[in-house]
């Protein structure tokens, strides 16, 4: 039974014992080809488990990687086998939802005497507990594969890894390795003096963590002198990033050469138990920082084949002044050379944004932020995966794109393109938020459209790119606008692209009175509006109210987040029918593989 200590304390004399005992998560070493102690995960959600919570799991010693709720475990078909004790893991709560007062504080009612909510940042996020169950200990899962194959050679990403950093790398150290903070230079020995590429791999991105915490990086404090407890602690902050990137890479994990640390990391959990959540936290920055440059020089290169692709089959432009057809595309082109500059003062979002919090969304491969941290940039490319533009989001959510840049066909591939290749389905919402939310409860990339008129034109794309999978258009329902403009650009432009692609159409369903014009109120019309908006005073206030309810009540993200259904109403509705589409289609190839022999069987006998 776990223990009744404050969490913080309790992760803490638990990591502390194994560290006396050598078993602690990052002191555990593994080889290639060996079965790692995988990053646990949720495979209800898809993601893994990070900072605290991680190695909170890991040192629970399961083999299997899988953790989850309970309530979770159900939605699977599995139970959590009766006697199991589960383990509690934290996490932080940036808003809710509050009923709307007057100034005497009553709460204030809608037009049906309904309570009228509101969904607030908090001033302070609130930390709060759940429990999860290991896979080991719930009833009905299909196996885990315990040894699977990465998807590249690891040996080739490590090295793309150090060489998109721009670290300087000096070798030649002979038996020593190490950063240098005064140089901002990382020191090895020569290569030939590894054992294995995979010990040289290993050894060079522990350091390139420790290149991480530089003052123009992720800001540590690495004055202390070797030796020192401060020396330590950043140890300690690099070797859980390096057994990370090793989990993630294939490219194993010693920890012997840091054996020299353990008593000082014993004694920083004794004096202050929270070290190892600021530890584990940044450990998961350093991870995070890391894979961020590896995606932001892939979306530069891809930016520079295309400029080189551009020049080589450009025909001599001849010397006068382009006509109008012209224009807009050298316009968009132009743009597009100067988005890709912005981008090289960006930086991976390895925490949440404003926006984010807002929206109750965590960050995500190939989405950027400013030094700062409090804008939000998203790359929009095109399904060739050129990228012609950059969406701002600024902090209170508003939303810009460069003058002159093309967004007609082109998207935000929620996880990158890479991630969208092997989704086992073509999941397109219109905004960042929409699709964020759905990645999430899906587990898989998704697509941001970045408006309802777009939606055609991208899932068409996105169809041809990837003719295998089923299309989901997960479009907004705009009942409001139908009131004020008379028409629903979210529900029509999804129709329209879903019977473009032969997809299927996903709307949100909220909960009572949610998305819906009260019946008892006078009714609005596009006439009506139109006088409001010349009057001010067409509409009464219980009017405004509601069509104010149903227009924060659209999209996917406002379901799981503002709608009293929340993120379980956001599972029912789209877990179910997208997992249904994808057995189908699996089993319509599986037919037609069946079919096959048999088809060129009788081509030859007709023959």
């Amino acid at each position: 039974m776990e223990s009744r200590e404050p969490f913080f304390v309790a992760v803490a004399e638990r990591l502390i014992a194994q560290l006396e005992a050598g078993t602690a998560p990052w002191q555990k070493p593994w080889k290639p080809g060996e079965s790692p102690a995988q990053l646990p995960i949720n495979p209800v959600t898809g993601k893994h488990y990070q900072g605290i919570n991680m190695l909170q799991l890991m040192a629970h010693g399961y083999a299997d990687p899988r953790w989850m709720t309970d309530t979770q475990a159900h939605t699977m078909g599995a139970q959590v086998r009766p006697g199991q004790f589960g383990t509690p893991i934290q996490y932080w709560k940036f808003s809710e939802e509050l009923v709307q007062t007057d100034e005497q504080g009553q709460p204030l009612l809608d037009a049906l005497g309904a309570p009228m909510n509101e969904r607030v940042q908090l001033e302070r996020p609130r930390l709060l507990l759940v429990t999860v169950f290991n896979a080991e200990q719930i009833d009905g899962l299909p196996p885990w594969p315990l040894n699977p194959q990465p998807d590249w050679r690891p040996v080739a990403r490590a090295e793309k890894i150090l060489k998109a950093s721009g670290a300087v790398i000096l070798h030649g150290e002979h038996d020593r390795a190490f950063y240098r903070t005064e140089t901002d230079s990382i020191h090895l020995p020569a290569k030939a003096q590894f054992a294995t590429p995979d010990d040289y791999y290993a050894i060079a991105l522990h350091e390139l963590g420790h290149w991480t915490g530089h003052a123009l990086r992720l800001d540590r404090d690495q004055s202390h002198p070797y030796g020192s407890a401060g020396y330590a602690r950043e140890e300690l902050r690099a070797e859980i990033a390096s057994m990370i990137l090793g989990e993630e890479l294939g490219i194993g994990h010693d920890p012997a050469q840091h054996a020299a640390y353990v008593g000082n990391w014993i004694k920083a959990l004794r004096d202050d138990p929270l070290e190892v959540f600021r530890a584990a936290a940044d450990a998961e920055r350093i991870y995070e920082y890391v894979l961020g440059l590896e995606q932001q020089q892939e979306l530069l290169q891809d930016q520079e084949d295309w400029q080189e692709a551009a020049i080589v089959v450009a025909a001599p432009v001849p010397n006068h002044t382009p006509d109008a057809a012209q224009q807009p595309a050298q316009a968009q082109e132009q743009t597009a050379a100067q988005v890709l500059r912005q981008m090289l003062e960006l930086l991976p979002a390895t925490q949440p944004t404003p926006y984010m919090q807002a929206k109750g969304i965590s960050p995500q491969p190939g989405v950027f932020t400013d030094r700062t941290g409090r804008d939000t940039y998203v790359p929009v490319i095109d399904a060739k995966g050129k990228q012609w533009s950059l969406q701002t989001i600024a902090a209170d959510g508003s939303q810009h794109f460069p003058p002159d840049s093309r967004k007609e066909g082109c998207f935000h591939a929620v996880g990158g393109m890479a991630a969208l290749a092997r989704a086992p389905a073509l999941v397109i919402g219109e905004s960042y938020a929409s699709a964020a939310s759905l990645s999430q409860t899906l587990g898989f990339a998704t697509v941001a459209a970045l408006d309802a008129g777009n939606l055609p034109a991208v899932a068409q794309a996105l169809h041809a790119k990837f003719p295998h999978k089923p299309v989901v258009i997960a479009g907004d329902d705009d009942r409001h606008l139908e009131l004020t403009r008379g028409s629903n650009p979210g529900k029509a432009k999804a129709q329209e692209a879903a019977k473009l692609t032969g997809g299927t159409v996903l709307l949100p369903i909220f909960g009572p009175g949610e998305n819906s014009y009260p019946a008892g109120l006078a009714a609005i019309t596009p006439q009506v509006w139109r006088a409001h908006l010349r009057t001010g005073n067409a509409l009464g206030a219980p009017q405004l109210a509601a069509l104010a309810r149903m227009q924060g009540k659209t999209d996917f993200n406002d379901l799981a987040q503002t709608s009293v259904l929340g993120q379980d109403g956001m599972d029912r509705q789209v877990r179910g029918v997208v997992r249904s589409l994808i057995d189908r289609q699996v089993q319509q190839q599986r037919a037609q593989r069946q079919l096959a022999p048999m088809q060129r069987a009788a081509r030859l006998g007709a023959g």
